[in-house]
């Protein structure tokens, strides 16, 4: 499968950014990891990191900036028209 993705998360996120887990300080340290990954080789991985949220980025007030990035991103990647 060759298709770009995303990958929003929330510096404060305990379960996928914990000391033994994945670095979540930036996005290009999460595009790193995403990089190392066997599944779709060789696809375009952009990350964006939110600083006031978690894992759950829809319970947090800074909920509307993730939904933004998420917007520009598919303008950029899935346009339809």
């Amino acid at each position: 499968m060759r298709v770009p993705r995303v990958i929003v998360d929330g510096v404060g996120d305990r379960f996928s950014c914990a000391p033994d887990s994945t670095d979540c300080s930036s996005a290009a340290a999460i595009v790193a990891v995403a990089a190392e990954q066997p599944f779709c080789p060789g696809t375009r991985v952009d990350a964006v990191v939110i600083p006031d949220a978690g894992h759950a980025i829809d319970l947090y007030r800074s909920a509307q900036t993730a939904y933004c990035h998420v917007i520009e991103w598919l303008d950029r990647y899935v346009r339809t028209g």
